[in-house]
This record gives C-alpha cells, structure tokens and sequence, in this order.
C-alpha cells in the first residue's frame, strides 16, 4: 500500500513540474517499481515530517503554558495594611504618622513615641502583618543637668531596653555599683542610688548597661558633677488659671503655679500669700512643710528645676474683690540654704460675685 502511495506523489510532483505537454509525462502505475532503497527513504522522510510535528506540538503546548502563568495577577494590598507595614523612624514626626495614629485610635499628634509603637506592635500581630519593620526606642540615659552632692539621693533613668531585662548603673571614674532595677514595658527603667559619701568632688561618669530592644549588650553614659550645695534656691514666676473666678452661683476653685530651681539639693520650702482687698487670705505651701494651708505638688520638672501647682477654694458668697498673690520669703533647699528677701507681689487675679 505505501508502494502505490509513494509512486502516485512521485507521479503528481512530475506532472505538476513537468512540461505543459501531456503525452511527454509518463505515469507509472506499477508498484513494483518502488526500490528498498527508496521505501527506505522514504520511511525516514515520515519520521522526520513526525517529528517536525511532535516538536512543533512540544513549542505551542509551552508557549501556551508560559502565557498562562505569565498572565496570572495577584491581588493589591489592602489600603490599611500599606499603612501598618510602612517603615517608620523613631520618634519620626510627620502627616504620615498622623495617618497611622488615626488608623491605630491613638491620636493624631505626629509623633512616633511609646503610645504609638504599642498599639502599632498589638494591631500588626493580630493582622499577621509581622513587626520587623516597627522601629524600636534607641538607648538613652537621661543627663544628669545639676551638680549632686556625695552622699545625696539620685535616680538614675534610662529607656531602649529590653521589657523584663535587668539594667545596672556605675559611678565612674573609679568604678563604683550604685544599684539595679528591672525594666518595664515600654524599654524605661529609673534606678534609686545613692552618691557614695566619699566620692570626690569634680567631673565624673555614670554609667547605664543592659540589653537593648534588640537583645545586644548595651552601655550608654552621661557626666556627672559631684559638688557641695552653698548656695540658696531662685524663685522663677508664678501664674493662675484664670484670671476672673464667678463665685456668684456657688463655690469655685482656682489653679494657682509657680516654679522655682535650685542647682543641687532643690527647693525644699516655698509659700505664697493670697491676700483680697475685701478680706479672702489662704497661704499656699508645698507639700510636706505647712498645715492647713493649700498644697502645692510638682506638676512638671524636678525639685531642681521645677513647677508646683496648689488648688485653692474660693468659698460662695465672697464679695467681689482683687487677690493679689504674694511670695513670702525664704525660700530654703534641702541643704538647708536660703533665698532671703521681701515680700513680693507676683500674680493677681478676680473674684466677681453679682449676687
């Protein structure tokens, strides 16, 4: 059968390259007149026209595949997830912060601090968003910024620690331990020590060691001066909350603040006089060192370098009149050394009562 096949293409492929004379074309119909030798031939032109098509195959079922795969798509990020897995600095202060704040309920102050990372870290968990990329608090050691006095108390405070770990602080230049303290969950820890009595006066180092947010061995210093305190505390300024108080309805209170600093020891004793030129008088005094008067207590700062705010009652049915506050000298520190004076005049304000 292949024989004839072979022979009526040879014939066809003559004819149609042949001679436009039919008589000239001879067309055999015998199929003996196939050879081994061109069966052989021929045999090997259908496998390779086989093979041309098995590979021509091959190509279009892969072309096809790598356009299949090429065209898969995946799906955009949620908007809010860009927002938690951006990298942020820290303490980085920015629109973009805002951003994140609002998204986390924590405010809008701009500010990457503690507030932010906490709620930062717990959102993210919950997610499964990951918090390599949150930034984590540097080690600092806060500056001494006074003299201190051997043998005094001082605390020591840092943060960028590991919460849980234990932080040590060392008194250079001869080394000496003053103490340790564990670290809380925000990276701060503050270490009450106290300053060897034998310490000398001058220019030293404190140390603070322990491990960072990211488990490294951590050392971070600031200078200390070791003086003696000679000399007595500085008043600074003094204000109220407002300067009209309405007790016409009943009875109000008023704010009254003042700061005050001291370069070692600091401030101790402190009083005020409000004084009304029809009649209301009350002494404000900070807390600890004066009964039945209003208690002023630090509100910012140190007893160094602070500001004390006392609540003062104005009592119903006081007549309208003008209060004029007062600083009552002295003023003493803790190492007992005083600011002498006199009386000073250093705020007023109103009580109206239009009853």
């Amino acid at each position: 059968m292949k024989k004839l096949v072979v022979v009526v293409f040879v014939a066809v492929f003559f004819l149609s390259c042949g001679s436009s004379d039919e008589e000239s074309l001879p067309v055999t119909t015998t199929s003996n007149a196939v050879t081994t030798s061109d069966e052989s031939a021929i045999e090997n032109m259908e496998l390779t026209s086989t093979t041309e098509i098995i590979e021509a195959s091959t190509s279009t079922s892969t072309s096809t595949s790598t356009s299949t795969s090429t065209s898969t798509s995946t799906e955009p990020l949620d908007p809010e997830d860009l927002v938690l897995t951006a990298v942020y600095d820290w303490k980085e202060s920015s629109d973009r912060v805002k951003e994140l704040q609002r998204l986390l309920g924590v405010g809008d102050d701009g500010v990457y601090g503690y507030g932010t990372r906490d709620a930062h870290v717990s959102e993210n968990e919950e997610r499964g968003l990951g918090t390599e990329m949150i930034p984590v608090p540097p080690v600092e050691i806060v500056p001494v910024g006074r003299e201190v006095e051997p043998g005094s108390d001082y605390t020591v405070s840092g943060s960028g620690f590991t919460p849980g770990s234990t932080a040590t602080s060392t008194l250079y230049s001869e080394p000496v331990f003053l103490g340790s303290g564990v670290v809380d969950d925000r990276g701060r820890v503050s270490i009450d020590v106290e300053i060897p009595s034998d310490t000398p006066l001058g220019d030293h180092t404190l140390e603070l060691s322990g491990q960072s947010f990211e488990g490294e061995e951590t050392t971070i210093t600031t200078p200390i001066v070791i003086g003696i305190d000679t000399s007595g505390p500085v008043f600074g300024s003094a204000s109220v909350s407002s300067s009209s108080v309405d007790v016409t309805s009943g009875a109000q209170t008023i704010n009254v603040s003042f700061s005050a600093s001291d370069d070692i020891s600091g401030v101790r004793v402190l009083n005020l006089w409000l004084s009304g030129d029809a009649g209301f008088n009350k002494n404000v005094a900070m807390a600890g060192t004066c009964m039945g008067c209003a208690l002023a207590y630090l509100t910012s700062g140190t007893i160094q370098n602070g500001t004390w705010t006392a609540t003062v009652e104005l009592p119903a049915g006081l007549p309208s009149q003008t209060v004029t506050v007062y600083l009552e000298p002295p003023i003493r520190d803790n190492a007992d050394n005083y600011s002498e004076g006199l009386q000073l005049a250093v705020t007023s304000f109103e009580i109206v009562n239009t009853g």
